[in-house]
């Protein structure tokens, strides 16, 4: 049951933020509302956000997931 509402508040987050999923990631972890905050009005390159994320353990956690997930697709493919 854990493991459906993950995915479920993932899918979610991911509507959120229309599909961008280093934000979804980093919402799963911190929280949409703190994701919101630091993305503000600013229009930064994604690689940059993610550099900037105040969170030191959120920003460790979607370095970590985006990297298994490339590491995922170039294995096995688009999900």
């Amino acid at each position: 049951m854990n493991v459906r509402f993950g995915v479920w508040y993932l899918g979610r987050l991911m509507e959120r933020f229309d599909g961008v999923f280093p934000l979804a990631v980093a919402s799963y972890n911190a929280g949409p509302q703190n994701v919101g905050m630091w993305i503000g009005d600013r229009d930064v390159p994604l690689d940059e956000f993610v550099e900037e994320i105040p969170k030191a353990e959120t920003r460790d956690y979607v370095k970590k997931v985006t990297g298994y997930y490339r590491t995922y697709v170039a294995l096995y493919g688009r999900p």
